[in-house]
């Protein structure tokens, strides 16, 4: 009888230890959070982040300057605005 608890125990104790070892590394602590923002400055991720985003701005300012240019191009007053702020 008692190796039958024995056995019937070993399975239980494993079951609540995986799930008490899933729910101490739980993704909201703090610590965790503390964790995960300190290898994103040191892998430089954050940089990167910023820098795409620089990139995407710069991307959409030559865009919609690009847009102005050929919309001046088309009435043929390109180059006219310019050359009235130099005189």
């Amino acid at each position: 009888m008692k190796a039958m608890i024995k056995k019937s125990l070993a399975p239980l104790i494993v079951t609540l230890s995986f799930v008490a070892c899933t729910l101490a590394g739980c993704s909201g602590s703090d610590a965790d959070k503390a964790a995960r923002e300190t290898s994103a400055e040191i892998t430089g991720k954050n940089m990167v982040e910023k820098g795409e985003k620089i990139k995407q701005q710069i991307n959409r300012i030559s865009e919609s300057e690009i847009e102005k240019i050929q919309q001046d191009i088309r009435r043929g007053t390109y180059g006219e605005e310019q050359e009235g702020g130099n005189k």
